[in-house]
């Protein structure tokens, strides 16, 4: 409308004291003129005149009122049926659908007559409908959000909305009007980051607690250490925040060593080798180490991570089998060498003894020979015993350090 109910009240009234008061001095000007029985009937026709042009006037009015409501209907009208989100109103007591617009239609696959004969339960998966009916009857608000709902259409495909609702008086029902919006690309997307979320969690403490893991910034300054990594080094978080490695250098490995790691390591490859570092106590250990360099948008690296495994037992474990590896071939060094000399010696002199004169004196030489070769041998066979003794040692410690891995 134009112009307002009050300001048209006020026009309607202001003509109408003018025109009483202007017919009234008119017929008072002609008073004089005109008999009683004339002015009897100018008033009369004074006061049909008046009704005549009110009644054109409130009929202007009304057809007015009447053009713009319906244009409004028609606008209202052709903005819920052209609007691009589905739009379905439904009787608030009965639950059926008393008008969806096209948008619904096509996100449904039911026809507008279809639609018109079901319930709102019946867009709900059977699972829900006692959540939905318990939802409606609580639905006071003028406006609500109802959040996100599984819907069905008509092939019975399920799929999920996020649902408004508005009141609203309906061809003289009291209805609600729902706004259905398909969100079921962006739930999928938001279920499958919460669970590649939930995995990375996972892997996080299972690495976190399953290896030394330590990371750095580009300089190698420390900014994180786990719960092992304090274990193993013996010292606290606190003291290795912002230190280097170099705290924890045996010394062991030369500088070609950490110059070789940061070439890798600084080109964006991994770098894999093992380390021995030395403890707060003193005590050396060793690490199999992986250190990641990681990259930002732009191809920077900004930080390195180290994740690390205690191999000092089995860094030990191969000393104890190397030494055992050094006694074994010793043994089959003298076995094959130093037994088999004063062995060949002994054979030889058994050959060219006088068996038929033993009084014969080169006999007692030859057995002067065979008591030197036997004394060596003796000799021979306490040096293999001795080594003897040093394996099964050996076999002793790599047998308790196999007992204290399981």
């Amino acid at each position: 409308m134009k112009y307002s109910s009050l300001f048209i009240t006020l026009i309607y009234l202001v003509l109408g004291f003018f025109w009483i008061f202007i017919s009234d001095y008119v017929l008072y000007t002609f008073s004089d003129q005109l008999s009683e029985q004339s002015i009897q009937s100018i008033q009369s026709y004074k006061g049909y005149a008046y009704v005549i042009f009110t009644c054109i006037l409130l009929y202007a009015l009304v057809n007015r009122f009447r053009r713009g409501l319906r244009h409004s209907e028609g606008v209202y009208k052709k903005l819920f049926e052209e609007h691009p989100q589905p739009l379905l109103i439904y009787d608030v007591k009965t639950t059926y659908f008393l008008a969806v617009n096209q948008a619904a239609i096509a996100q449904y696959g039911y026809t507008k007559p279809e639609f018109l004969k079901l319930k709102v339960r019946q867009l709900h998966p059977q699972e829900d409908r006692q959540k939905l009916k318990t939802h409606i009857a609580q639905l006071k608000d003028i406006f609500s959000e109802s959040g996100i709902w599984k819907h069905k259409r008509k092939t019975g495909e399920e799929f999920y909305v996020e649902v408004s609702s508005h009141a609203m008086t309906f061809d003289g029902q009291t209805a609600r009007v729902l706004l259905a919006s398909n969100v079921h690309e962006r739930v999928l997307m938001e279920e499958e980051i919460h669970n590649i979320a939930k995995q990375l969690a996972d892997f996080r403490y299972a690495i976190i607690n399953a290896s030394i893991m330590s990371i750095t910034d580009k300089q190698g300054k420390i900014k994180y250490v786990n719960q092992k990594f304090e274990e193993i080094s013996g010292y606290s978080s606190h003291e290795m925040i912002g230190k280097t490695y170099a705290n924890i250098s045996s010394g062991y490995h030369d500088n070609t060593f950490y110059q070789e790691l940061w070439e890798t390591i600084q080109s964006k490859n991994v770098w894999r080798g093992e380390i021995q570092n030395r403890n707060a106590k003193g005590e050396l250990f060793w690490l199999d180490t992986h250190i990641i360099p990681f990259v930002d948008d732009t191809g920077e690296i900004y930080q390195y991570l180290s994740i690390q495994y205690d191999i000092t037992d089995r860094k030990i474990f191969q000393k104890r089998i190397s030494e055992q590896n050094k006694y074994l071939r010793e043994i089959a060094h003298i076995s094959s060498h130093d037994i088999r000399r004063p062995v060949a010696s002994i054979l030889g002199l058994i050959q060219i003894f006088d068996f038929k004169n033993p009084a014969n004196p080169f006999n007692l030489e030859l057995l002067d020979h065979m008591k030197t070769m036997t004394n060596e041998l003796d000799e021979v066979i306490h040096q293999i015993v001795d080594k003897t003794y040093h394996v099964e040692e050996l076999e002793e410690e790599i047998e308790e350090i196999i007992k204290a891995k399981k």
